[in-house]
């Protein structure tokens, strides 16, 4: 944060006054009937197995999240100068860009589970030059989340996993004209990041570090349709340390023991729309269906008697969601959602879908109150 702090009183002298402000409170009820992940095989072992899993009433949890958002926003006054000159240069008027400094914040309780209670953060600032087209440079901050309870192979015990994560990342966007009616404002966005994982003492060897890029692409169609396709690849890196019996594998080394060795395609395709109900002066509203799929696949340096969860292992990720919205008031807004998340696993030992592959539906409805300045 101290970074994009920085960039924004260096280009103080640029900014106009009066700037206009946004805020956003939203409080979200989210139900997850398999809500630890766990496969057909485990799910049978917590409903059977008192001893297994005993931070989890059930498989089903409910989280509460609370979600704050503010921003504020001014122009670009400079007519002359470097900023004046890449406003001409994207096509842009000097004196007529944007700036925009916001910041989203996360904190979420779960109910039928012991713990669960995650906080992330996110801060952005961004160039608007002209419609459509623009920069932003983020931060994102996860404090403390928490996966759930696994046996720690160094002890045998069971003890919970958690992790902090920093992600980094620079996004630049760019409209281009008309392509008929049905691609209409095609919009291209490339992104680029740089992540890192860190678990508590007991798992780190599962501390990562990771880079992605990637590229999507939006467009809006006739009867308030839109449309978007997007594909990322990022590539994971084991840096913690070892953590198989002494003997076997040089402890205190970066051996790739766990599974943060990865490299992983992402794909994704969206489906919207947005109106008023029964047309004319009804109530707007908004429907928007979206499918990703992540192909992932781990490497190792360590043979598959060793880490057989690992050796050969490549998985696919999939999650539909549907989202509506409603807008109650001008300042209302009613969201709900269900989302369908799956995974199918293969390695090169024959049993690791029993340990890996899920499924979870969630269902949720948000409450969002938006509040700006004139």
């Amino acid at each position: 944060m101290s970074v994009l702090l920085t960039l924004l009183a260096a280009a103080s002298p640029a900014l106009a006054a009066p700037m206009a402000w946004t805020l956003e409170w939203e409080e979200r009820l989210l139900a997850d009937d398999n809500g630890l992940k766990l496969s057909p095989r485990d799910l049978n072992r917590l409903e059977d197995d008192p001893g297994f899993q005993q931070d989890a009433d059930g498989p089903g949890v409910l989280r509460l999240e609370h979600r704050l958002g503010a921003g504020i926003e001014g122009r670009l006054r400079g007519r002359t100068g470097p900023m004046a000159a890449l406003q001409k240069a994207v096509g842009g008027k000097p004196g007529q860009g944007r700036w925009a400094l916001g910041w989203d914040g996360k904190w979420s309780t779960a109910f039928g589970l012991e713990g669960g209670a995650n906080t992330s953060h996110r801060v952005g600032l961004a160039w608007r030059p002209r419609a459509g087209w623009g920069a932003e440079l983020a931060w994102r901050f996860l404090d403390n989340y928490d996966l759930r309870r696994f046996t720690d192979r160094d002890t045998g015990r069971e003890r919970g996993a958690t992790f902090d994560s920093d992600l980094f990342s620079l996004s630049m966007q760019a409209r281009g004209g008309d392509l008929g009616e049905w691609f209409r404002q095609p919009t291209w966005k490339g992104t680029a990041s740089w992540s890192s994982e860190f678990y508590n003492p007991w798992f780190t060897e599962y501390d990562m570090e990771s880079w992605s890029a990637g590229l999507d692409l939006g467009w809006r169609m006739p009867a308030g349709l839109s449309a978007g396709l997007g594909w990322e690849f990022s590539a994971a890196d084991n840096v913690g340390f070892a953590g198989i019996p002494a003997g076997e594998v040089n402890l205190g080394a970066d051996s790739e023991s766990g599974d943060a060795t990865h490299q992983e395609d992402q794909f994704s395709a969206s489906l919207g729309w947005s109106g008023r109900l029964g047309g004319g002066k009804g109530l707007r509203a908004g429907l928007d269906a979206s499918l990703t799929v992540r192909d992932r696949w781990y490497q190792t340096g360590l043979g598959e008697l060793l880490v057989p969860f690992h050796a050969g292992r490549h998985d696919q990720r999939r999650l539909f969601r549907l989202q509506g919205r409603l807008d109650l008031t001008g300042q209302l807004r009613l969201i709900p959602l269900v989302e369908y998340e799956w995974r199918d696993s293969e390695a090169s030992w024959g049993g690791i879908g029993a340990v890996k592959d899920f499924a979870a539906r969630r269902a949720g409805l948000g409450l969002r109150w938006s509040l700006a300045s004139d």
